[in-house]
């Protein structure tokens, strides 16, 4: 039995074909993609900035870096209210050994 990072549901991830399921439902999956989506278009920007402001505009870099943190606290309160443990995925990414250069 696995978990569902979206409503915290068990069940069987294994399928008679294909890999195992992430999700209990579809419609989790989709809800939690597009949450993860749309806090990715809000925190990608900052981050950004964060990384390459470090040495140029420490101001901007620190602003940026406060905000991320901000939506993160906020984030986390949102999850944990939901039941949603989004650990789950960067847990199970890490185990199959994706890394984000994977995405370029």
């Amino acid at each position: 039995m696995t978990t569902c990072p979206e409503c915290g549901t068990k069940f069987a991830p294994h399928t008679h074909r294909g890999p195992p399921r992430q999700f209990c439902t579809e419609k989790c999956k989709k809800a939690f993609y597009n949450l993860m989506l749309k806090r990715g278009g809000v925190l990608a920007p900052l981050a950004i900035v964060w990384r390459g402001g470090k040495h140029k505009r420490s101001d901007v870099s620190a602003y940026a870096l406060v905000q991320m943190a901000a939506l993160a606290d906020l984030w986390r309160a949102e999850d944990k209210g939901a039941g949603r443990n989004v650990a789950l995925i960067v847990e199970r990414k890490r185990a199959s050994g994706w890394v984000a250069a994977d995405i370029s």
